[in-house]
Formats: C-alpha cells, structure tokens, sequence
C-alpha cells in the first residue's frame, strides 16, 4: 500500500509522523520534574530533592503557589497550609486584581545514610546549596535576576548508625515584580505584550561520609512561561462589574498546564494521515 504512493507523498506523511513523535515525546517524556542529586561513597550517601514553585501576591493579599514539576496550583492560607486550585488554567485579570510581589521556594525532602556527626550533636549533617536566576527568552544570560546566590543551609538528619530523612522548606522573600522586569527585560513594560520568563535551578547536596570521604552532587534545571506562567501588564479598566479595579498599571499571569488537547490535535492528524493513505489506495 505505501509503496504505491508517489514520492512527494510518502515524504509528506513521514514528515508529518515524524514531528508528530517528537512532539509527543517532547509532552509525554521531557517535562520538568523534582530536581534531585544524590551523592554516595561506599556505603554512605545522601540526597536531595528539590520541588520548586513560585508564589504570586496579590494586591488583597491572597497567594496563588504553582509547583513548577507538574503544575499543580495551591491558595496559600494564612498558617501556610495549601487549598488546591483546580481549575486546569487560572488567570488574574490586571482589572480585577493586581500581582505586585513573587516569591520562590523549594519543598526539599534531605535524607542520608552512614554520614559523619560534624558538630557532635549525635545527628547527620547535610548540606544543601541553591542557585536561581530568572531570565528572558533570549539567549543572553547577563541580563538575569539573582534569586538564590550560594543560598546554603545545614540540615541534621537522623543518626549516623541508622541514617533518615527530613523534609524541609527553602523561600525568597517576597520580590516586587517590577524589579524582576526592569532587571531582566529592562525599561517598562509594554501594554499588552506578552513576557515569558524563565527560571534557572542548581541544587548541590554536601555531606562527609562517616569515615571522611566527601560526597557533593549537583543537579540543575531550567523552567519556561509553560510553568511559570505568562507574564503581560495591561490598563485596568474602570466600571461597576471591576470591583476595586484602579486605572493603574497591573500585572496579569496566564497559565495552561494541559497537554491533554495538544496531544489529542496531534494523535487525530495521525489518524487523518492514515485514512488518506487508505482512500489514496483506493
């Protein structure tokens, strides 16, 4: 049957399934995921693993955190626990609220077996350094903004006999967002104009083993706008169904972490591929 096709053809639909599987591999295979390094000598290891989000403030003060390895979306109450957001795709209108501040964070889960008590206080000690920038979509990286710089904090985990784990927690403070911009895109921002940002993570996890030898790893891992979320500022327009709405300049985040669609559009022209195969047979 395909062998009866003519050239042009038969180049046109390997083409078409070609990118198909690379973009299915790309959505099913290559998203984002837990950073983790993990570091052992002889008997002795330790480890780290890392789950980044970014918490957007809002002007009533309400926060909206995003896990960037999968997406999932969480209101931050008060007492910091989580309410989950379910909505698949969330939007705050620059004109009913505005974001003014972002936070980054990491929830860490520390864990180590057969590592030496360095302060003699009967526990492991594990160290964890962290370094983060936010970026455009360009190529050049000078134009960054440093979140976390050679941010390090010792953890003490479980006994060196019986080794354990801990889950830990790693934040910013709270950044003006207009810093981020003028830092990474420079000037004001455009009305309107869509910004996708990025997000650079390197986690090292450094620990001695109980008989001195020095384990260190780091592992390392980049975020676009498709987990971060679209950045675009726009003019607040004034009337009775905007509430508080203000005439000033207001920041608006768009995030659709649904793949299921696009891999549906995709399998379908796979199928339509194969039936004009068929009826060329015919």
């Amino acid at each position: 049957m395909f062998r009866e096709l003519d050239l042009k053809y038969k180049v046109v639909v390997l083409i078409a399934v070609v990118l198909i599987g690379i973009v299915a591999y790309t959505y099913l295979f290559n998203q984002p995921k837990t950073i983790t390094a993990e570091a052992e000598s002889g008997d002795s290891s330790t480890a780290v693993s890392a789950r980044p989000y970014v918490d957007y403030m809002t002007s009533d003060g309400r926060i909206l955190r995003v896990y960037l390895d999968d997406g999932s979306k969480y209101w931050v109450n008060p007492d910091g626990s989580l309410t989950p957001y379910t909505p698949q795709t969330w939007t705050v209108p620059g004109t009913l609220t505005q974001i003014t501040q972002v936070r980054y964070g990491f929830d860490l889960t520390v864990s180590g077996k057969y590592l030496k008590d360095l302060n003699n206080d009967g526990y492991q000690d594990i160290t964890v350094i962290v370094n983060s920038y936010m970026d455009d979509n360009d190529t050049v990286t000078t134009d960054h903004y440093t979140v976390f710089s050679n941010y390090k904090v010792t953890y003490q985990v479980g006994s060196p006999s019986s080794g354990g784990s801990s889950t830990q927690t790693i934040q910013s403070s709270f950044i003006n967002i207009d810093d981020i911009f003028n830092t990474v895109w420079g000037g004001s921002p455009e009305q309107e104009k869509i910004y996708w940002p990025k997000y650079h993570v390197d986690v090292t996890v450094n620990a001695t083993s109980y008989w001195g030898d020095p384990l260190q790893k780091t592992a390392s891992a980049d975020y676009d706008h498709t987990q971060i979320g679209d950045w675009q500022w726009k003019e607040a327009e004034l009337g009775v169904s905007l509430g508080s709405a203000s005439s000033s300049t207001q920041s608006l985040f768009n995030i659709d972490v649904s793949k299921e669609g696009i891999l549906i559009i995709m399998f379908a022209v796979a199928i339509i591929l194969l039936v004009l195969i068929f009826h060329r047979e015919d």
